[in-house]
């Protein structure tokens, strides 16, 4: 059975998406793991300029093992594809790859044990530019404490242990967008800045 909150180095045996997908789903006993009924691992274009990396899987991805399906995943695709990047064109997962139960937000001690797993998936997957979709992924891979009214729209360089540095943006959860539309204008601004930096 395979330990949870392993390091880095521990997964320097891992080179490609297959070999992490196969080592993420033989958890057994990691804590989310318990509550889940599917390992939600990604979804979209492996190959793609961008990297969208959401805060965990909700009740319709659970279902289906597929992220980003629900109503505030579908909404974010349609604003990304909108600016000319369909589903097709990005690669999505998650700080987590199961369902916090009732949908709650992650732990601290549970984004711990998925944290080398996330930072090696943006390694192998190399993309041009990676976006943070909200607080949780924002906060937790550019350690921070800034939310994300402010954080959102500038550009950042994300440094991964290889050495590599990625320019980053975290956006707006769609989930807020839903609550408070007021600030889609806001989303479409940044999604126009992301599309500039990789003209």
């Amino acid at each position: 059975m395979l330990r949870c909150g392993m390091e880095y180095s521990d997964l320097n045996h891992i080179k490609t998406r297959e070999e992490l997908k196969a080592f993420v789903e033989s958890f057994e006993d990691c804590p989310l793991r318990q509550y889940a009924d599917k390992t939600v691992f990604s979804g979209g274009n492996p190959t793609a300029n961008i990297m969208l990396i959401g805060e965990a899987p909700g009740a319709e991805e659970d279902k289906t093992g597929e992220p980003f399906v629900g109503r505030s995943g579908q909404l974010l695709l349609k604003l990304f594809g909108d600016t000319g990047y369909p589903r097709d064109k990005v690669y999505i997962t998650n700080m987590t790859f199961w369902r916090p139960p009732e949908n709650r937000t992650p732990t601290k001690k549970e984004l711990a044990t998925t944290h080398a797993l996330v930072l090696k998936h943006i390694e192998i997957i190399a993309p041009k530019v990676l976006i943070l979709v909200g607080n949780v992924p924002a906060q937790t891979l550019l350690n921070t404490k800034i939310g994300i009214t402010k954080l959102h729209g500038a550009w950042q360089k994300l440094a991964l242990p290889n050495g590599t540095k990625i320019d980053t943006m975290a956006v707006y959860h769609p989930a807020y967008l839903l609550r408070n539309n007021t600030k889609t204008p806001d989303m479409v601004a940044d999604l126009e800045k992301i599309k500039a930096k990789l003209a």
